[in-house]
């Protein structure tokens, strides 16, 4: 643990960071691949011949995913901008600043909004992509989510203890509340 003024903060997990990383490439490569495949064609063959498993393609599902998309981002960037400097990123590891937990915006209503954001964006990307390989990358989403909400939940509890606890009794720690 490290305390630099009145900030609280875990030491950075490089492997979040990583993973992070990876999980991104991975679905740039993904949705370059099935949106572009003719880009890499003699370019990069081993990228070309990645099996994408489309799922027949409904131009009106990918148009969802298209909507859903743009929501999911906006949705992220409001969540980020409501946070302010309580906002903390991979690199710098989970961290509690002084002050009151933000409880307002999206956040009366959720309390992870920038993680549903990335749960919607990979529900988007699937819509868009159909294939087999948004699912994997979907659930490896999913999974990264959890992991990270449960390390910031174990500080937020230990650093702002009963204004937490409260916090989570009155809002989900999504938008729903399983």
């Amino acid at each position: 643990k490290i305390i630099q003024g009145h900030v609280e903060k875990h030491r950075p997990v490089p492997w979040l960071w990583i993973a992070e990383r990876a999980l991104l490439l991975s679905w740039g490569v993904l949705i370059v691949r099935s949106l572009a495949p003719q880009l890499f064609v003699g370019v990069f063959h081993p990228i070309a011949t990645i099996p994408v498993g489309m799922f027949g393609g409904s131009d009106a599902l990918r148009l969802v995913g298209l909507v859903l998309l743009i929501a999911a981002i906006a949705l992220q960037l409001r969540a980020k901008w409501e946070l302010g400097a309580n906002w903390s990123n991979a690199v710098e590891g989970p961290t509690v600043r002084e002050g009151k937990i933000t409880a307002h915006g999206l956040y009366r209503w959720s309390r992870n909004p920038m993680y549903c954001g990335s749960l919607a964006e990979a529900l988007a990307l699937f819509l868009l992509l159909q294939n087999a390989a948004a699912i994997g990358l979907g659930v490896l989403t999913y999974c990264y989510v959890r992991s990270n909400i449960a390390r910031e939940e174990a500080l937020l509890s230990e650093v702002k203890g009963a204004e937490y606890s409260r916090y989570c009794t009155d809002v989900p720690r999504f938008f729903w509340k399983w």
